[in-house]
């Protein structure tokens, strides 16, 4: 039996065991994100892979420090050392007590971000939620092209749409097997020069979609539906009005069809057909009023 002394098991335990870490930021400009974050005391590192699942990404917002510098209140991090190679470190989950929905129910899961927004699976349907807000930029800055000031509400929308993007290019080349990561002096390896050479501009990508096709967006205010950038239909909160707007509009049922209003306007800029199939056609009033007339019939009512 192989036994090992006190020292041999804290060298291990060091190099091989694994760590907890605070997370500072997280740089997402590169073909692996990478974190930079603190360990043990007075052990910090930058550059740490931090892989992601297939189909699924996230960014941890910063840290928040003091005006010395030292972190408050953060993100954290589970560190495995390749090999046990503690100069191999790679984040292999994060995690962030601030923002986390808990309560969850058995079987419920969802995606989520510092603001409230979610993509939320309850056992009685699926929610994708957004809401109107204040922006807290502390020690983060604002989205690329955006300029709000810390503290203004900033209004939000739901939006389902069908675009046209390019495909983001890839870094030209990739860690090689073995590769050490984690540079505890915060300096790129040429790996990552290399990345970020070959995409300056990867934070900027239109992920949302360059153009877009069609469109249906809420808001707090109101639904809409976009022709590209073009409102075909919107309905408005306040008034309470659906209001349609295109250059072909049909509306056919295969059996009935209703429309109950106290008023209706209908009114056409050139030619307007109401037709029956069945050779009756009813219309009720007191009084029917026909105002247009036309080239040989005035103007006339129908009594009620």
């Amino acid at each position: 039996m192989h036994r090992q002394s006190p020292l041999t098991q804290g060298f291990v335990g060091y190099t091989g065991g694994g760590a907890r870490s605070l997370v500072d930021a997280v740089d997402d400009g590169t073909g692996m994100q990478e974190m930079k974050g603190s360990f043990m005391r007075g052990e910090a590192r930058a550059k740490i892979e931090s892989p992601q699942n297939y189909g699924f990404t996230s960014v941890v917002r910063p840290a928040k420090k003091d005006k010395d510098g030292k972190i408050e209140r953060c993100a954290e991090a589970y560190i495995n050392f390749m090999g046990g190679n503690r100069s191999f470190p790679v984040a292999a989950v994060m995690d962030d007590r601030r923002y986390r929905p808990w309560g969850l129910k058995p079987g419920e899961n969802a995606q989520f971000d510092d603001i409230g927004q979610m993509t939320l699976m309850r056992r009685n349907g699926l929610y994708l939620l957004t809401l109107d807000s204040e922006e807290d930029f502390d020690n983060s800055d604002p989205a690329p092209g955006q300029h709000v000031e810390k503290g203004k509400k900033i209004e939000r929308m739901v939006s389902l749409r069908h675009v046209e993007k390019k495909r983001q290019e890839r870094p030209k080349k990739t860690p090689s097997a073995g590769q050490p990561q984690g540079d505890s002096a915060g300096g790129a390896t040429p790996t990552q020069q290399a990345e970020t050479a070959s995409d300056p501009n990867g934070k900027d990508h239109k992920h949302e979609g360059e153009t877009v096709n069609t469109e249906v967006r809420a808001t707090a205010k109101d639904i809409q539906i976009l022709d590209g950038e073009t409102v075909v239909a919107r309905y408005d909160k306040a008034s309470g009005q659906w209001t349609f707007t295109s250059k072909k509009i049909k509306l056919e049922a295969s059996d009935t069809f209703e429309i109950k209003a106290k008023t209706i306007n209908v009114e056409a800029s050139n030619d307007m057909t109401i037709r029956a199939k069945l050779d009756v056609l009813d219309i009720f009033g007191k009084p029917i009023k026909f105002n247009g007339g036309g080239p040989s019939t005035p103007p006339f009512t129908v009594p009620g």
